[in-house]
């Protein structure tokens, strides 16, 4: 008996010896990320990827993560980018709308015409909504690091001012960030011209077009200023933009890694916002100076494009996002617009600039009434803790030639943009970006979007989305019940759903809200030994059976 003791003392002895070996390899265990952005080295979004992103991740991950980044579209165009992370030879990447659409389109909601009125409104709903998104992203096997902004895009022509609808018919518009942007600009008469992103400044300059919808940072970066002559002042829609990595690529980063990386991920991504603000407004600031006109559109011009622009609302939902999808949103922002900004201004609201403050956030929330002040967001319950600047890091850059584009410009487009041509600089002036400390927005004449678009109104076989307010406008915070977000309430169902099948033995994976074929034979088995109809779909009766709702 004494030598069985020993014998058991020692193998518990040569486990842990095992297991700390094993934790401590884990810990000093190099990984290393090849990262792909259209952002130009030194430029805005570029800017905050070097001086904030890295030095974050570096700190979360104590130096054992190496980026390796592909600055100013080396590597190609954003389903370049998104077709290597598939294959493996890109592990994450800075998207437009180009590439988040081709992941997940439900994100490309967001870029919805009239959706936002201000930034404010955008921080707000991503502190509420960004669990439903990394939700929609994982199930296309991509985690999403960060919901970044682009900016409101503005319209720049060589040409028209765009204050007069017949100037979106006769202008060569390019278009590049997908089916949503090419359907309300045909509303508006347009006949836009598909090209990618790289390609566009040569066709800009050689004539091939000769307007876009872009945001400054952008405008500025590629050298297009030098041939704009108006800016239309219209914020038209809001531009999101996504920081990604692969699914494999996070799951291979030890649970600790991960943990440390999303306590970062709220400040990163402020700073981030932050920054890029500041860089667009300096950017638009700069090109007016220049000599770029600003134009400013007349009420009823913009209640023109609201109205045109806005029937593309209907058109796309139940197609790239569901309806539910849609009502979260704008149930939130139906919800922030009676009483939010109210509350938000008792606390010092934030500048256009800089993100508002974020609330502290609990897993109650999720069924909480609504607060007496700021609105706490459904998510997962993290703490805010204080982010500590580390030493400057300098990130590995990737010499590379350019990579070829995967799609073949179309045939008049090729003929038609040769080689890029010098362009004259105007001697008189420059234009120098600088990032400033105040940055007064100006004044831009916006009209309000709806509060919500689930419901339309017929009128003469037209669908007018911007007719649909089932509440008043006037209407309080009380009036209003403070939402709760359907596909994160969806993920912790399923989440609950996994904790009891595993507790009876029926599920033996990861707790990870994904209902895979394990979710389901699970589901399956419950049923049958429940006497239940065996459909192993996740159903309101299988909740309440189950205790969960």
């Amino acid at each position: 008996m004494k030598k069985f003791r020993i014998f058991v003392i020692a193998f518990a002895l040569l486990f842990l010896a095992g297991s700390s070996l094993a934790h401590a390899a884990d810990a000093t265990k190099q990984y290393r990320w090849k990262f792909a952005t259209q952002a130009p080295r030194g430029m805005g979004y570029a800017n905050m990827v070097a001086n904030s992103l890295l030095p974050a991740m570096r700190e979360a991950t104590e130096g054992n993560l190496a980026w390796q980044v592909y600055y100013g579209g080396v590597m190609g165009n954003d389903d370049d980018y998104v077709s290597k992370m598939y294959i493996g030879q890109l592990q994450g990447g800075g998207l437009t709308l180009v590439g988040t659409n081709l992941i997940s389109t439900e994100f490309s909601i967001l870029a919805l015409p009239f959706l936002f009125n201000g930034f404010d409104e955008v921080d707000y709903l991503r502190e509420v909504m960004y669990p439903t998104f990394d939700f929609f992203f994982q199930q296309r096997n991509f985690k999403l690091l960060m919901w970044i902004d682009m900016d409101f895009d503005l319209f720049y022509s060589t040409r028209y001012p765009f204050d007069r609808i017949e100037h979106f018919r006769q202008a060569k518009i390019l278009s590049w960030s997908g089916p949503i942007e090419e359907a309300w600009l045909r509303e508006l008469g347009a006949n836009p011209i598909p090209l990618g992103i790289v390609e566009s400044p040569a066709a800009i300059r050689t004539g091939l077009a000769d307007s876009n919808i872009t945001t400054g940072i952008w405008q500025v970066g590629t050298q297009v200023y030098t041939t704009t002559k108006f800016v239309n002042l219209a914020r038209i829609r809001y531009a999101p933009a996504a920081i990604v990595v692969t699914k494999p690529a996070w799951e291979e980063l030890p649970p600790s890694y991960q943990r440390a990386i999303m306590e970062r991920r709220p400040g990163v991504q402020d700073e981030f916002n932050i920054g890029t603000r500041k860089d667009a407004q300096a950017s638009l600031e700069g090109m007016i100076r220049y000599g770029v006109e600003p134009i400013t559109n007349s009420p009823e011009m913009m209640e023109d494009l609201k109205r045109r622009t806005m029937r593309v609302w209907p058109r796309f939902t139940g197609q790239l996002w569901p309806q539910s999808l849609l009502d979260d949103i704008v149930a939130h922002l139906a919800w922030y617009r009676a009483g939010g900004k109210e509350t938000l201004e008792g606390q010092g609201a934030a500048t256009a600039a800089q993100p508002r403050p974020r609330p502290a956030v609990i897993e109650e929330s999720l069924v909480a009434a609504p607060p007496s002040r700021v609105a706490p967001a459904p998510a997962p319950a993290r703490e805010q803790a204080a982010r500590v600047a580390p030493a400057p890091v300098k990130e590995e850059i990737a010499r590379v030639e350019p990579a070829p584009a995967v799609e073949k410009i179309a045939e008049v487009a090729a003929a038609a943009v040769p080689e890029a041509p010098a362009v004259e600089e105007k001697a008189e002036k420059t234009l120098a970006v600088k990032e400033v400390e105040e940055v007064k927005e100006p004044q831009i004449l916006i009209a309000p979007p709806p509060e919500v678009a689930a419901v339309v109104r017929r009128q003469d076989g037209v669908v007018d989305a911007s007719a649909a307010y089932p509440m008043p406008r006037t209407a309080t915070k009380e009036q209003i019940q403070r939402p709760q977000t359907t596909w994160w309430q969806h993920f912790m169902n399923i989440k609950a759903i996994q904790e009891k099948l595993q507790s009876m033995g029926l599920y033996d994976l990861k707790i990870d809200g994904d209902p895979g074929p394990a979710t389901r034979k699970g589901i399956r088995e419950y049923e049958k030994m429940n006497n239940l109809p065996v459909t192993g779909e996740i159903t309101d009766a299988l909740l309440k059976h189950m205790g969960i709702k």
